[in-house]
């Protein structure tokens, strides 16, 4: 589908909305389900960009109500990954387990290639947030040796967190930030690992990809996968790069966005990282003589 194929995600909603209307009239005209149900799932997505939780959980349900009646398991997969998305963001972890392992049932159940790819990715998406990357390091080691640069910064960041930064900096991948579907996950995860390296070049190139982003969840436009509101590591950039200001001004989003979404632990992080900015600048008000 042309649509389908608008990536990255984050930045395709106003060219998305006239092709699904198009595709809408198509499918009710000639019957056709399986375009009913694509046009559900797009316009999900489309939600998500939007900062609209409700809508992607309703375009969601409208979609799981057609793959049901319609005997659709593939569909009904890509729904169970939406739903452990919409657990995940808000900190239902063990619901988001269930359901992306359901998502691993259902795409096996079909034949589909790399079957388990949407329960993995998904599972270490909730340990880098829970802050477990321990549970995952063989998991991500062992993908990385298999597919290579896709996952790359992920391991890059597993290690990194470890405090192994010599053996983070090893691992190679693409200077810029791939606009793929994961765009915003990895985004997110290059932002961290800039921090954590210290790397004000790269805090300078990753914050104009995610200055226009910065309303959004990340990777929730995918509806599959989701971090954390991108505002949070584009403060943390702000912050490396001394503008703090600007870095205060992104926590504030941050928060909004998290309550918006109803995650209560990701609003809770943005407003610890504000509160650690204003402690730092007040300390150095009261060393300046």
């Amino acid at each position: 589908m042309t649509s389908a194929r608008l990536l990255p995600h984050e930045r395709q909603a106003e060219a998305r909305d006239p092709l699904v209307a198009r595709l809408r009239l198509l499918a009710a005209e000639h019957d056709l389900p399986a375009y009913r149900w694509v046009c559900e799932h797009l316009d999900a997505m489309t939600a998500a960009t939007r900062n609209d939780p409700a809508g992607v959980r309703r375009h969601t349900g409208e979609g799981l109500h057609l793959a049901d009646r319609y005997g659709m398991l593939w569909a009904r997969g890509i729904n169970a990954t939406t739903r452990a998305m919409l657990a995940a963001v808000e900190g239902r972890f063990s619901e988001a387990e269930e359901r992306y392992a359901q998502a691993d049932e259902l795409f096996r159940r079909v034949g589909a290639h790399h079957a388990n790819g949407p329960r993995t990715l998904g599972l270490w998406t909730i340990r880098f947030t829970q802050g477990r990357t321990a549970d995952i390091e063989r998991s991500v080691r062992e993908v990385h040796e298999a597919v290579g640069a896709p996952v790359a910064v992920a391991h890059a960041l597993l290690l990194a967190r470890q405090g192994r930064l010599d053996e983070a900096r090893e691992i190679r991948f693409p200077a810029r930030p791939v606009t793929d579907h994961l765009y915003g996950v990895e985004l997110d995860y290059r932002s961290e690992l800039a921090v954590l390296h210290g790397d004000t070049a790269t805090a300078r190139l990753l914050a104009g990809h995610l200055l226009p982003l910065r309303d959004q969840f990340g990777g929730a436009a995918g509806a599959a996968y989701a971090t954390r509101p991108l505002a949070h590591p584009l403060g943390d950039l702000y912050r490396l790069l001394g503008e703090e200001g600007a870095a205060a001004d992104a926590y504030a989003r941050a928060e909004r966005v998290a309550l918006a979404w109803n995650s209560p632990h990701h609003a809770a992080a943005a407003r610890r990282a504000a509160a650690e900015l204003a402690a730092a600048r007040r300390r150095r008000r009261v060393l300046v003589p």
